[in-house]
């Protein structure tokens, strides 16, 4: 169960083409859609450590979902405005992952990019300091969470 969507990908963190029916917008809605599938568990477990990422999720399925999962997830990505403390990250990946391709002979070769690499620093910083947010607040929740330790957020520098 993925949390981001591609709606989440609008603003500053908008990923163009990715809308329709034509071959063009499904194959890059396909690679968002790996992309998250692949990433975001990894990225979860960074921001949240193991346990605590494998109890939202568990908590998150089941019916009806106790408020200390909802209010978490609430925490994470805000499913009103479409944000998260990650779009930036998942961006960097999917630009990342646009400029590889695949030769006839199964090579893969890096495309030109033509991505502004400010940019992406920009919204990298910007989930940096919403993760802290994040940080602060599971903290401050420390008692509904005791399963945080907040020593893994620092891998996700590793993860670049």
């Amino acid at each position: 169960m993925s949390l981001l969507t591609k709606d989440y990908f609008t603003g500053e963190y908008v990923i163009q083409n990715i809308e329709g029916t034509n071959p063009v917008a499904e194959s890059r809605l396909d690679l968002l859609n790996a992309i998250i599938l692949r990433r975001e568990p990894e990225i979860l477990k960074h921001l949240l450590g193991e346990t605590l990422y494998t109890n939202l999720i568990t908590g998150l399925a089941e019916l009806p979902t106790p408020a200390k999962w909802t209010n978490l997830k609430n925490q994470i990505i805000n499913t009103t405005a479409k944000t998260s403390v990650y779009t930036g990250i998942m961006l960097y990946y999917w630009k990342n992952a646009e400029m590889q391709r695949n030769t006839a002979t199964g090579q893969t070769e890096t495309i030109t990019p033509v991505v502004n690499p400010f940019q992406i620093a920009d919204l990298y910083n910007a989930d940096t300091v919403l993760i802290g947010y994040l940080q602060n607040w599971i903290r401050t929740n420390i008692a509904t969470y005791p399963e945080y330790d907040g020593q893994s957020v620092a891998k996700l520098n590793g993860l670049f």
